[in-house]
């Protein structure tokens, strides 16, 4: 029986990614300063999930809209942010009100491909995040399986 490996890539640095009702990118992969237990993605995995945590939500946002690219410039998409489940209602904080977050199940198969893209990064995603309404800054952990 063979083992599998698990991981996280990790986005938005110490203090989240600012979005807002246009999307905005932030790069996924190994944050050792931010999060030690985060890792570049491998070659080749299956994408589990998206963990969204916000805080400093203003405005009244109610759900945050993702896709999924291989490329900082958003061409080369991996999720479309057009499919109903890329729309999620966020869940506030119990304690505090402008804390929050959202989980995406994902499920789908990556490799990495340095012939096809040129752009590609090895070990890095891009996750573009945009709300309804109002702000938030957003701290992303995608996890994976091989």
């Amino acid at each position: 029986m063979s083992s599998r490996n698990r991981g996280f890539a990790y986005g938005g640095g110490a203090s989240g990614t600012a979005i807002s009702g246009s999307f905005a990118v932030t790069a996924v992969a190994q944050d050792a300063t931010n999060s030690p237990s985060s890792s570049d993605l491998p070659n080749a995995a299956v994408l589990t999930y998206l963990d969204v945590s916000l805080s400093s939500m203003s405005g009244s946002p109610t759900s945050i809209t993702f896709k999924l690219t291989r490329d900082a410039g958003g061409d080369h998409v991996i999720i479309n942010s057009n499919l109903t489940a890329a729309t999620q209602t966020i869940e506030a904080g119990e304690t505090t009100a402008t804390d929050g977050g959202v989980t995406f199940g994902i499920n789908t198969d990556y490799v990495f491909d340095r012939a096809s893209d040129v752009s590609q990064v090895a070990g890095t995603l891009y996750v573009w995040l945009k709300t309804n309404t109002g702000t938030a800054n957003a701290k992303v952990r995608l996890g994976w399986r091989n």
